[in-house]
């Protein structure tokens, strides 16, 4: 009965219909994850298999649908700038995907695939002041001051400040 009850929540999502419209784009949001992971998937057994789309034969038609259905939205997103870094963020998968399979698989028509993730790591340093906040614990330098405790004679670092 719990396992029933897990599943029912988390894989069916079924808290989502208590407010319908966050529900509906909760939803949304969470098939477009599932089928990006399947996409991911086919993309490392592509890379394996030297293959091309490998799992579009088994998951049938609304598969290649709902994936150029992500790939327009993802282009239509740079067109409005306050949706551009997002637009950049998930296309970037895909353009290095593009540029990789050119370049193993078809080296003589790469230069394009390279082109495009060129021009999408051109965006994404355009924007990264969009992505700073993301990226702050790597970017940034702590600044640590070591005491020395005279009772039990250990060290203790407390960070002091954060240098960006």
């Amino acid at each position: 009965k719990r396992w029933k009850h897990m599943a029912r929540v988390a894989l069916g999502q079924s808290k989502m219909t208590v407010r319908p419209i966050a529900g509906l784009l909760h939803i949304i949001v969470y098939v477009g994850f599932i089928v990006i992971n399947i996409e991911l998937l086919e993309i490392v057994l592509d890379g394996f298999l030297g293959t091309h789309r490998v799992l579009s034969p088994y998951l049938g038609n609304t598969y290649n649908v709902l994936i150029a259905t992500f790939e327009i939205l993802c282009g239509a997103l740079l067109l409005f700038a306050i949706t551009a870094p997002l637009g950049i963020l998930m296309l970037a998968p895909i353009s290095l995907n593009i540029a990789a399979f050119h370049y193993f698989l078809d080296p003589n028509s790469g230069l394009m695939g390279f082109i495009l993730l060129a021009l999408n790591m051109t965006l994404g340093v355009t924007y990264f002041s969009y992505y700073r906040s993301i990226f702050a614990g790597i970017l940034t330098e702590k600044v640590f001051i070591t005491h020395k405790h005279h009772k039990d004679n250990q060290v203790a670092h407390k960070p002091v400040a954060v240098i960006s």
